[in-house]
């Protein structure tokens, strides 16, 4: 009696697809994951397995390659609607209540003849049509959203979801001339006085004199360098402190709209492509009230949708 290897097909709920699809936007809005070229990068399936675990306790798609298959599936969906939508078909219409494919039925099986991915798309709901609009690309049929989230300006993965201490995104850039180098003799003795001393045991008056003077330029050249050194190592580790705390911003922002369960997927998608590329609207956004956030992100929705 033979036995497999093969691990146990596992049956996709409702609940794990629209969780999936979720993390598939959440993702790419996150930016630094997908490729110019429109591929993901290596290492996200394992990331989608992290984010599904997090927001479904109990969730048992915990292998990549269960993911990647219905990754796959959704994709040669998607682009099957995609074709059929499309200005080159006619005949085929779109039923955005029903969220499905509507047409003659003769017409349908005779492109289902040479499109065989359309196979049992007729009438059969697809309710994840616009949201994967937004993860793999442009909806080809209407045109609506040219602009992906792939578009908007890449941003560093983010981490968890913890609270942190933010702050106002207003730190003073150091500059370069802020110290000056007004050095006296006094401050010279006192950064380097084995140097300093160094001048005064020569063996005449006139040659300590030259070499005091010419320790004393030589000790104001190294402290203007000690203290352009320091300058410059701040000016090197502001923009890594300030993109970490826009990263912060960025985790704060999706625990934000997670936690909003009046929004829909779609809802949390034009959010998220909106503001990414907008710190202060974003960081507005985060510091803003709980009672308004709702009443703000209905205002913004509407004007994006117009």
């Amino acid at each position: 009696m033979s036995t497999s290897n093969r691990a146990p097909r596992h049956v996709w709920t409702r609940e794990d697809e629209g969780t999936l699809v979720e993390c598939l936007m959440e993702l790419v809005s996150m930016g630094g994951w997908k490729s110019d070229n429109g591929t993901f990068r290596p290492g996200y399936l394992a990331q989608l397995v992290r984010m599904m675990a997090e927001k479904l306790p109990g969730c048992q798609v915990r292998a990549t390659t269960v993911i990647d298959c219905r990754i796959k599936t959704l994709k040669r969906t998607f682009q099957a609607i995609a074709e059929m939508r499309g200005p080159a078909c006619s005949g085929f219409e779109w039923n955005d209540e029903e969220k499905c494919i509507v047409a003659e039925k003769e017409l349908f099986n005779n492109w289902v003849r040479s499109h065989p991915a359309a196979k049992g798309l007729l009438n059969k709901p697809f309710p994840y049509y616009d949201e994967l609009t937004y993860v793999f690309g442009r909806d080809r049929a209407t045109g609506r959203f040219a602009e992906t989230f792939a578009d908007v300006g890449s941003n560093e993965p983010g981490g968890g979801y913890d609270r942190f201490d933010m702050g106002d995104g207003n730190e003073d850039f150091p500059s370069v001339y802020s110290q000056g180098v007004d050095i006296s003799q006094d401050d010279v003795r006192a950064s380097r006085p084995s140097r300093a001393s160094e001048g005064r045991t020569g063996s005449s008056g006139s040659k300590r004199k030259r070499g005091s003077q010419r320790d004393f330029e030589l000790e104001a050249i190294h402290l203007a360098l000690d203290q352009t050194n320091e300058q410059l190592r701040q000016i090197a580790e502001w923009p890594a402190r300030n993109l970490a705390n826009d990263n912060h911003v960025r985790t704060e922002f999706f625990r934000i709209l997670r936690e909003m369960p009046e929004l829909t997927s779609l809802d949390r998608a034009l959010l998220q492509r909106h503001l990414l590329s907008r710190m202060d609207d974003l960081r507005g956004f985060v510091l803003m009230p709980e009672d308004e956030r709702e009443r703000f992100c209905r205002v913004l929705l509407r004007d994006i949708e117009r």
